[in-house]
């Protein structure tokens, strides 16, 4: 690691925060058998997730093999998936492929917003969108045209800039899976 690198994690391991961007997919789900949908697709009861709360459920195919780790989120009548930028298609395709069977809709919001990641404590800069929290981390979805005032108020407000080489290590840390790395749809659920 580089000087800057190491004094980077310093500062997010000491109280600080950072952030990071990459693509990821958001996917919206709704409907009113949406619940029972989900239900058949996705590893955890839907019908115990809340107004405004969030759970992390694996996603398998038929055969019980891993599509994606995803993060879901309820806000109102609608289903969120946060997913990686690699498992998007894959988990938006599975959904959608079911809209003719039920009443429920679809919708790949994916491109309508920029994905920022803030590691460490929460610096105060929220913008408009949508949150997923952990234990470690936040995620914001704001849309495209947001998404640099969110990076330079989050900057003001004392975060820095997650270089690749340091998130792999945060993610690792943190034991966030990354698809093709850490799991593949040869790893069955379990697993």
């Amino acid at each position: 690691m580089s000087n800057d690198t190491e004094n980077t994690y310093e500062h997010i391991r000491s109280g600080g925060s950072g952030i990071y961007k990459q693509k990821r997919g958001l996917i919206a789900v709704w409907g009113k058998e949406a619940v029972q949908f989900l239900d058949g697709l996705i590893s955890n009861d839907m019908k115990t997730l809340e107004e405004g709360q969030q759970m992390l459920a694996a996603f398998p195919n038929a055969q019980g093999r891993l599509l994606a780790v995803v993060r879901m989120l309820r806000q109102g009548e609608k289903y969120l998936f946060e997913t990686e930028d690699a498992t998007r298609e894959k988990v938006y395709q599975n959904l959608f492929r079911f809209t003719f069977a039920g009443d429920f809709f679809v919708e790949d919001l994916s491109e309508q917003y920029r994905y920022v990641e803030v590691f460490g404590s929460e610096p105060g800069a929220v913008a408009d969108g949508f949150l997923f929290k952990s234990a470690f981390s936040t995620s914001h979805f704001v849309e495209n045209d947001k998404a640099e005032d969110l990076k330079t108020g989050l900057i003001t407000n004392g975060s820095v800039e997650i270089p690749n080489d340091l998130y792999e290590t945060l993610r690792i840390e943190s034991g966030i899976p990354k698809y093709g790395v850490d799991m593949d749809e040869t790893t069955i659920v379990p697993e």
